[in-house]
């Protein structure tokens, strides 16, 4: 970007004032989510004062920003108004400017705070009860935001009741984006200015509250109270959009080098206690529920990756989630606990205490494969490959009967480990085998990529493929590599079309029968082509409805 299109102090201010009074915090919560994802392209200024860009979103969105009349600018994303998409060209835009992309994305937020210590006007006389009301409440706010002032010497239990005081006006409302957002602002407008790392605690502190409001039923008549009940269509988009935001927080580099040392070492215990947080309520997570699971492997992951001491920390994680075991009781929820148990011992290198908690959690609870493709990943990111063949391996019984897209990732781990480690291919073949039939779409694939035909139409026999269920043209490759292959594959559907004794099935073999004499014909064997059909229409010659369909197909005359 050239000097010239910098943008003054000035322009600014006037875009930090536009962002705040046309975009709400989830907004932008969700527009920073994509812009660290690197989803903004093609970003350009058409003028000095006109952004345009493409975001890449569920598809490829335009975005068109004009600075100084911020009602024309837009986006084609079906979303009336300002969208994630646009925030996160805004946000793109001041990195490429030189400016503080926190600033801008905390605009909104900055805004609250600010106008919470402004004065209030007088009401009008005939509002007199309800400002007298207003009076108390903002007496109240301003306890909160003076108890707010001691966040640095707090204990995180203290934040999460602070922000039970703070929308406790609220308790009563109906869960919903409308309730989040309200809630969310709440809490904002007490925050005093922090350093660096509590800036980036209490936002995620403040969405992991709202988040556990949301999924617990409001405190009105006609609902019961109790973590986890049924949650209704528009509740379950706000717990979407506090997940995303906790996930944002999560995946941003912590302001330090993880649990020790921070870059603030006199808030180490707010990191600490941070992760007690996550680990009790992972914990007692309700079944059919696991937020709080990947929010806690999460911080591991991302937060403590390049902390010194790991495995001091690791041991210290494991006798502590012993202890959470003794205390919680009745309401421990065993399967993550087996889960994280596991998942220390693969940090510490210690894989077959690993597998014996991952087979121990299969037997009692069942292990989705998805809760593994993180250790996958991270040892395909670490270029590990012989572990990696061994942790696939060992793990193929939980992705036996994956949805296909978690497939699609378990074998691309595959692929990449048998590319770098010749001792993978033979072990990938016997999980392929040992996962038929549920692999059979990718035991398929790869028989073909490798050239192993025999191997690949004796699968399709056994099987009781359809060869019509294939296209000539995509039968080609093998009509190529082993011709001779095709004969019984064609010959044993024909003769099972035959018996079914209808039109349909008819056609069917007919059509089968002209792939068979194009094939002979390729292979110079028209005679014995020749003398099959002569054979197979004087065996059949008493069902008309076959020998009709034989003419039509020109076989005979």
């Amino acid at each position: 970007m050239q000097q010239t299109d910098l943008i003054d102090d000035a322009g600014w201010n006037l875009l930090l004032q536009n962002v705040a009074e046309n975009f709400n915090e989830v907004t932008l919560s969700r527009g920073f989510h994509y812009y660290k994802q690197g989803r903004v392209a093609e970003l350009t200024l058409d003028g000095p004062r006109t952004i345009q860009a493409r975001v890449k979103g569920t598809k490829s969105y335009e975005v068109d920003i004009n600075l100084d009349f911020f009602t024309l600018s837009g986006c084609s994303c079906p979303v009336e108004g300002t969208c994630k998409h646009m925030a996160a060209v805004l946000l793109k835009y001041a990195e490429e400017q030189g400016r503080s992309v926190n600033a801008l994305a905390n605009a909104k937020a900055n805004q609250i705070l600010e106008a919470s210590r402004g004065t209030d006007k007088p009401a009008a006389p005939y509002l007199a009860p309800k400002a007298a009301a207003a009076s108390r409440a903002a007496i109240m706010r301003q306890q909160l935001m003076e108890q707010a002032h001691l966040l640095a010497d707090m204990d995180i239990p203290e934040w999460h009741r602070l922000f039970e005081q703070c929308t406790a006006a609220l308790e009563r409302e109906i869960r919903n984006s409308a309730y989040a957002g309200q809630a969310l602002k709440l809490i904002f407008e007490i925050k005093p200015k922090l350093s660096p790392l509590l800036e980036q605690l209490f936002g995620l502190h403040a969405h992991l509250f709202v988040l556990k409001a949301l999924l617990q039923p409001a405190a009105v008549p006609g609902f019961s109270s109790g973590y986890g009940q049924h949650l209704g269509y528009f509740t379950h988009i706000a717990v979407s959009e506090m997940d995303d935001a906790v996930l944002m927080s999560l995946e941003s580099p912590l302001s330090g080098n993880g649990l020790e040392p921070p870059a603030e070492p006199e808030q180490q215990k707010h990191i600490g206690q941070t992760l007690s947080y996550l680990r009790t309520e992972m914990l007692t997570e309700p079944q059919g529920q696991s937020y709080f699971s990947r929010y806690y492997f999460l911080f591991w992951t991302n937060w403590t990756v390049s902390a010194p001491g790991k495995t001091r920390l690791y041991e210290q994680e494991l006798k502590r989630l012993e202890l959470a075991e003794q205390e919680l009781g009745s309401e421990l929820a065993g399967y993550p606990l087996l889960l994280a148990k596991s998942r220390m011992h693969f940090f510490l290198s210690r894989d077959a205490e690993a597998w014996s908690l991952l087979h121990q959690a299969g037997e009692r609870f069942g292990v989705p494969g998805g809760d593994l493709l993180d250790v996958l990943d991270r040892l395909a990111g670490d270029e590990d490959w012989q572990r990696l063949t061994a942790w696939l391996a060992e793990t193929a019984v939980f992705f036996t009967f994956s949805p296909s897209g978690l497939l699609d990732d378990y074998f691309s781990c595959w692929e990449m480990a048998s590319a770098h480690f010749p001792d993978a291919e033979p072990i990938m073949w016997n999980v392929l085998r040992d996962m038929l039939p549920s692999a059979g779409r990718y035991y398929e694939r790869k028989l073909a990529a490798h050239g192993k035909w025999q191997e690949w139409m004796d699968y399709q026999l056994s099987a009781g493929t359809e060869p019509l269920d294939y296209r000539a043209k995509d039968l080609q490759i093998v009509e190529k590599e082993a011709p001779e292959l095709l004969l019984p594959f064609y010959h044993q559907a024909v003769e099972r079309y035959v018996t079914q004794k209808n039109r349909d099935s008819y056609k069917a073999a007919v059509k089968l029968l002209k792939r068979l004499s194009k094939l002979y014909k390729k292979m110079k064997r028209q005679a014995r082509w020749e003398q099959f059909l002569s054979e197979f229409t004087s065996r059949h010659s008493r069902l008309r409805a076959l020998q009709e369909e034989l003419r039509k197909g020109k076989l005979i005359s």
